[in-house]
């Protein structure tokens, strides 16, 4: 992030932001850089328990892995022509069910 901050190629984003402005609080640069590790940490953390809640569901009932599949072809066409957009979600409610079941689950 650094080397991009130098050569101007960085777009805005927290850390950048933090960074920037971090230093005006009294934090050290190792702290800063240790703020940036945990939130990505604490993102892909969530993202992976509830990819591994989804599968367990998968497992135990696969019959949903089906509707939603067939729920997907119909909004998305065959084989996945394109991929969902937030537009879709009204359509897509076996998905949308199955995302927040993994959430409630953990």
């Amino acid at each position: 992030m650094r080397e991009r901050q130098q050569s101007g190629t960085q777009k805005p984003c927290f850390l950048s932001e933090f960074f920037d402005r971090g230093k005006d609080k009294d934090f050290t640069e190792e702290e800063i850089y240790f703020i940036g590790g945990t939130l990505m940490e604490a993102g892909s953390d969530t993202t992976r328990t509830s990819l591994h809640i989804a599968l367990a569901g998968a497992a135990l009932w696969p019959d949903w892995v089906v509707r939603a599949r067939e729920e997907l072809d119909e909004v998305c066409g065959a084989n996945a022509e394109r991929l969902p957009e937030f537009a879709d979600m009204n359509k897509l409610r076996v998905i949308k069910g199955a995302v927040k079941e993994s959430l409630r689950w953990k």
